[in-house]
């Protein structure tokens, strides 16, 4: 029983010491420089130190940018610089409040993540609002605020220049078998597979850049069900706002040809049904919805050459 309660009490003390070493280096652990990096560019920096008692620090960011969850976009990318005003740790969360030359406050409640990471979240603001948080890591010090970004496209975590060249040979070969005359049963099992593997690329991550979504936006609206349609039209949206704005013509058809498929009219006039002669008739659409001053923009018939 002695030994029991020996062992017992090793392990009691044991916890209590790395419990208080982890209070201790968690607010350690959130000292340092941290970027939220996109495409290996730096678009948040926050810089924190502790010495003599106080803490020292700041916070970039672009001049312009909107935000909404995960999504940013860059108007003005010149850098916007906050000094740290004040912070206070309270064992779990640093809570500090940075200002710029404005004395426009941002006050960020930040928690270390582990793993050189850590989360920063806007003091007050409920993740429901759309505003963070977000994931930073650890770099070198001396970090600039990266200028290259396109001001006409949004950015994500884990964005990458470079389109995926799986699924550039797979939209080639796409529209290689829409230009053969012997499509038939061999074409219909070629583009199942298509589609199977373009999931596979989306569900893993492996779709990057705006050219990626369009590229799988073509390939799943040769689909055979509404849910294919309804992913080709997502995944069109997706690469619109990546800034390919080639995407909008297929963004149309996607869901025109998702709303026939629900037994509705189309709405855009995409979509043509085959007669005798093989040259296809419009298929019924709603005339009255979409203006012209609409359709233009988004690269679709008029509707004069719809109907």
């Amino acid at each position: 029983m002695k030994a029991t309660r020996l062992v017992l009490f090793a392990f009691l003390l044991m916890f209590t010491s790395l419990s208080g070493h982890a209070r201790g280096v968690g607010e350690k652990d959130l000292m340092g420089t941290w970027a939220l990096k996109i495409e290996g560019k730096s678009l948040f920096i926050i810089e924190l130190h502790q010495g003599a008692g106080k803490y020292t620090g700041r916070f970039v960011r672009p001049v312009g940018l909107e935000v909404t969850n995960t999504i940013f976009r860059i108007t003005d990318p010149s850098p916007r610089e906050y000094a740290l005003k004040s912070a206070s740790f309270d064992g779990a969360a640093l809570t500090a409040s940075f200002v710029d030359k404005n004395n426009d406050e941002t006050v960020f409640v930040i928690k270390d993540l582990g793993g050189k990471t850590i989360e920063i979240a806007l003091a007050g603001v409920p993740p429901e609002a759309g505003m963070g948080p977000w994931t930073l890591e650890k770099v070198e010090a001396g970090q600039h605020l990266s200028e290259q970004w396109q001001p006409n496209r949004s950015y994500v975590v884990g964005d990458s220049e470079q389109p995926n060249a799986e699924m550039e040979g797979m939209f080639q070969e796409d529209q290689r078998a829409r230009m053969s005359p012997q499509m038939g049963n061999q074409a219909s099992v070629a583009d199942a597979e298509r589609r199977s593997r373009t999931r596979e690329l989306l569900r893993s991550g492996a779709l990057r850049t705006g050219r990626d979504f369009k590229n799988a936006a073509f390939i799943m609206q040769h689909g055979e069900s509404s849910d294919d349609y309804l992913l080709a039209h997502s995944l069109a949206v997706a690469a619109l706002a990546k800034g390919e704005s080639t995407a909008a013509w297929i963004a149309s058809a996607s869901l025109d040809r998702f709303l026939r498929a629900k037994g509705l009219r189309q709405i855009y006039g995409t979509q043509r049904v085959a007669d005798p002669k093989g040259l296809g008739e419009p298929a019924d659409m709603d005339a009255e919805l979409v203006p012209d001053t609409l359709r233009v923009q988004l690269g679709v018939p008029s509707i004069g050459r719809a109907k």
